[in-house]
């Protein structure tokens, strides 16, 4: 049986790694950790929301992660509005942001590799 929960976090993103199962909600800037046994979630890891005059992608992003995935070694976070990839260290909390020339739309991680593609029809 599923036991449900009204909050304001509306996860937009989940993915399950190191123990855990990890939800972002586009509009917030901030990183759940769910601990899938008492499926007790938490803040795990927060960062400040872009300046929207600098977005890198656009008006139209939102400040939260676009997309997430599990693997090499993190959690990793797509910020389109930011042109970064987030790197989020699962014992630690530790953040650190990659610069890239585009925003991300999605991102995929293994164990030894992240990739992240821009918007549909953008090519990169």
């Amino acid at each position: 049986m599923l036991d449900w929960h009204v909050t304001d976090f509306q996860p937009s993103s989940l993915t399950a790694g190191f123990g855990s199962v990890w939800a972002a909600d586009s509009r917030l800037p901030v990183l759940i950790r769910i601990d899938p046994a008492t499926r007790h979630g938490e803040i795990f890891a927060s960062f400040p929301a872009s300046d929207s005059a600098t977005a890198a992608a656009g008006p139209d992003w939102q400040p939260g992660p676009a997309a997430i995935a599990a693997g090499a070694g993190a959690v990793w976070l797509a910020l389109p509005d930011r042109g970064q990839v987030l790197r989020v260290d699962p014992a630690s909390g530790e953040l650190l942001a990659v610069e890239l020339p585009f925003g991300p739309a999605e991102i995929a991680a293994g164990p030894d590799g992240v990739f992240a593609v821009s918007p549909a029809g953008d090519g990169r």
